[in-house]
């Protein structure tokens, strides 16, 4: 099995709700996002998928929330923009656009970062 991983990031600013403590008040990050596939069998050209066409289809799918406050997006109009969510609705998202791309790989997993020693990751089982 292969996986093979492409990162991208953004500039947001949110809040939490439902939460005591400081960041229920507006703050920014500098978010990391990293999406990962995996698959068995590699293309005519010996890959899994190309990283660039990876990165191209996370790129696309973040690109609203860059410069943003996440809580005004309509993707976290009810719900907190943690990063949980962020990372669920963004694996959905890349899920979607994955599925109009040619390629032989699976989505394994997504996570968010929103400093450098936290991370969250989703991925669905089944």
């Amino acid at each position: 099995m292969y996986e093979i991983r492409a990162t991208a990031g953004f500039d947001a600013a949110h809040y939490l709700l439902n939460y005591e403590g400081a960041c229920a008040r507006m703050h920014g990050h500098t978010w990391t996002v990293e999406a990962a596939v995996t698959g068995s069998e590699l293309d005519e050209s010996e890959l899994l998928m190309d990283f660039h066409d990876l990165r191209k289809l996370l790129r696309e799918v973040i690109e609203s929330f860059d410069h943003n406050c996440l809580n005004d997006l309509d993707a976290f109009s009810e719900l907190s923009p943690t990063s949980e969510n962020i990372a669920a609705y963004i694996y959905r998202e890349l899920l979607i656009k994955l599925r109009e791309f040619p390629h032989r790989a699976t989505l394994a997993w997504v996570s968010v970062a929103e400093s450098r020693d936290t991370k969250a990751v989703y991925r669905e089982e089944g």
